[in-house]
């Protein structure tokens, strides 16, 4: 099997080493690698950002986020968490069995008395708290598999990432299961660091499969770079790639000002269809004509305050700029 620890911590090419790894390179044998992202969320292919994360809080606290190739739910990677990846053929025998990748994650944390067990959500626990999620895609008989290993992460900072308001959506997304989270390290019968848990999976992976460290060529590291360009950097991939949906949201500018009502429709390419605007707005122009504006332009911040530049917008809100509204339509 070959082994391949990668060092980057940039999550835009990990993700595309990953990909490249699956779909273009051909290897040999199977394949084990061990990786970490910094400060990232990770979205499930068929979900909605605007759904999974509490945008405000990521963009404030410069957090990437990124959309992975494989479903499920949304998690957050920091220099506390450990990603693994299996690629290899798919065994028709078997067929979709995530349990299979977990036995050396298993074997690893009984070294230090932990009893760990992949449940049917194919998720991994300790005595019930979820310290792992997984995901699975398979495509031309081969299968890609990958997890998260809640070391020693900032949970107050992934809780906050990933809480969301209170906003009414309409979608065909997947939405995550928010479940009950604990870090390894809480659980271990002595203190370690993540560099000796990384080596002691290793350990258990050498003892199961004879790895032989895989190497990369220049070729291959232009062709992730791509990747990373033409797809894993792009907002048309990681937000505009979201599923068409529907939300409805209340907001005020402040505690004693009067809320404002937006209906936003929102098609598969991150596109506004329609936008409705309710409230007491008194302004000089109806404010039908400043919706008609906002049709069909990206969900994203820098496009609709260039759009707003081009008109005034207090002659449709008086005691508004176009900051706060673009900040009420994103957040």
């Amino acid at each position: 099997m070959y082994f391949y620890r990668n060092q980057s911590t940039n999550p835009y090419f990990n993700l595309a080493l990953e990909e490249y790894l699956f779909m273009h390179e051909q290897l040999k044998m199977p394949l084990f690698m061990l990786w970490q992202n910094d400060n990232t969320i990770v979205v499930g292919r068929n979900q909605n950002v605007m759904e999974e994360i509490n945008l405000q809080f990521v963009n404030d606290m410069n957090t990437k986020v990124v959309r992975r190739n494989t479903g499920g739910g949304t998690v957050y990677h920091d220099l506390g968490n450990v990603n693994y990846t299996f690629i290899q053929e798919k065994d028709s025998s078997i067929g979709m069995d995530f349990s299979q990748f977990s036995v050396p994650i298993i074997k690893t944390l009984q070294k230090w008395g932990v009893k760990a067990e992949c449940t049917k959500r194919n998720d991994l626990r300790i005595n019930d708290f979820k310290f792992s999620g997984t995901a699975q895609t398979e495509k031309k008989g081969r299968i890609l598999h990958h997890g998260t290993l809640l070391f020693n992460s900032d949970l107050n900072f992934l809780r906050a990432a990933l809480r969301t308001k209170n906003d009414k959506f309409q979608s065909k997304s997947i939405q995550s299961v928010r479940s009950s989270i604990t870090n390894i390290s809480e659980h271990l019968s002595e203190k370690i660091s993540i560099d000796d848990f990384f080596n002691e999976l290793i350990n258990v992976m050498q003892a199961e499969a004879s790895l032989e460290s895989l190497l990369l060529s220049e070729r291959d590291l232009s062709e992730i770079n791509k990747l990373v360009q033409d797809k894993y950097q792009k907002w048309e991939w990681n937000y505009g790639h979201s599923p068409g949906y529907q939300v409805e949201k209340v907001r005020c500018l402040s505690n004693d000002s009067n809320p404002i009502k937006i209906k936003i429709d929102v098609n598969r390419h991150g596109r506004i269809n329609t936008i409705q605007f309710e409230g007491p707005f008194n302004g000089r122009i109806q404010i039908q004509d400043l919706e008609n504006i906002l049709k069909n332009k990206e969900m994203k911040s820098a496009v609709l305050l260039e759009t707003l530049s081009f008109c005034n917008i207090n002659n449709f809100m008086p005691e508004i700029n176009s900051n706060e509204l673009v900040e009420m339509i994103l957040n």
